[in-house]
């Protein structure tokens, strides 16, 4: 994938035409820190997910809250590009708690680049985000209620401690490839549809969303009275709610946007990954990436196109795999650690 740099470079080539002030303004946008926030209850992984995400290191503990007040942090990501991060502290810890901070969280949310509403995909406990989320938009005009609410990625974290049926590992080499099993899969698609609709219930006509055309658009091309092509960025916009009777036949008329209309439909629920298995990590950059907006998503290009760092065979023995062990025989049956 070219930088746009490049694209400009080849600009000037072609056409003699001065670039430099255009490529310093870019340059400066693409080095200015990428600014990103996590809400959600406390204990879901929200520091675990932003290193996983952005290569940070914020510190992790799995017994008790790191953060009592919401700090920001800079730090460096695995691209060497400054990230801010603010730091929030959980909410659920006790009423008083989530009170004192949500006007603090409301005047962060107006400075980020990138929101992550995270839930933990074993449990069903959405009630005080709800809450977290009106008391949060009761404090901002309309404009910037819109924007907020359309720069949230509802993610659930932990898909690993969900199984149906038995999660598959593939050895490839020195290094592991994992995907839920059918009916895994199946039950946290149905909660990621769960906690996306609920969070948002009563916010759907406020919603924007977008995906990044994959080939140029000249023409600008109407698909459903809430559904737009943006010829100047090239991408197809949506706001509002579209229901899901009508998603079908709007795919089915407009093949040409058969892969982009199907991204737009599935990004309307919460997308699923597992830091502990590296599952599914780059999609949620993806994800990310189509709701940033304006100047930042010159910052968090630079992010999608980190890859997320292979997972090693030899780590295996962190993921806790049973041990079968065959107490007639006096032998291991199956120990990962030993393949």
């Amino acid at each position: 994938m070219k930088s746009i740099q490049e694209v400009f470079d080849r600009i000037e080539q072609k056409f003699g035409t001065d670039m430099s002030k255009v490529k310093n303004i870019v340059s400066e946008e693409e080095n200015k820190p990428l600014v990103a926030a996590v809400f959600g209850q406390t204990g879901t992984g929200k520091s675990s997910l932003t290193n996983a995400l952005f290569g940070t290191k914020f510190k992790v503990d799995d017994t008790r809250p790191c953060t009592k007040e919401p700090q920001k942090h800079i730090e460096k990501g695995a691209d060497g590009k400054k990230v801010t991060f603010w730091d929030l502290p959980g909410l659920g810890e006790s009423d008083s708690a989530d009170d004192k901070y949500i006007c603090q969280y409301a005047d962060i949310a107006k400075t980020c680049d990138v929101i992550l509403w995270v839930f933990q995909a074993d449990t069903r406990s959405i009630l005080i985000d709800k809450q977290a989320l009106k008391k949060i938009t009761d404090k901002l005009e309309e404009n910037e209620k819109i924007k907020f609410l359309s720069k949230i990625t509802v993610v659930l974290t932990k898909s690993d401690t969900v199984a149906s049926d038995s999660w598959l590992f593939a050895k490839n080499d020195n290094t592991l490839i994992t995907a839920p099993g059918k009916e895994t899969e199946k039950l946290l698609d149905e909660k990621a549809l769960y906690f996306y609709m609920e969070l948002f219930s009563g916010y759907e006509d406020l919603l924007i969303h977008r995906i990044n055309l994959n080939s140029e658009c000249k023409e600008p091309i109407k698909f459903h009275s809430n559904l737009w092509i943006d010829v100047e960025n090239q991408k197809i916009v949506q706001k509002g709610k579209i229901f899901d009777s009508d998603w079908k036949s709007i795919i089915k008329k407009n093949d040409k946007y058969k892969e982009e209309l199907t991204e737009l439909y599935k990004s309307q629920r919460g997308i699923i990954c597992s830091v502990r298995y590296n599952y599914n990590l780059n999609e949620v950059k993806y994800r990310i990436v189509n709701r940033t907006e304006g100047m930042s998503i010159l910052r968090m290009v630079n992010k999608i196109n980190a890859e997320i760092p292979e997972f090693k065979w030899n780590t295996v023995k962190k993921l806790n795999i049973p041990i079968i062990y065959d107490i007639k025989s006096k032998k291991y049956l199956f120990s990962a650690e030993t393949l």
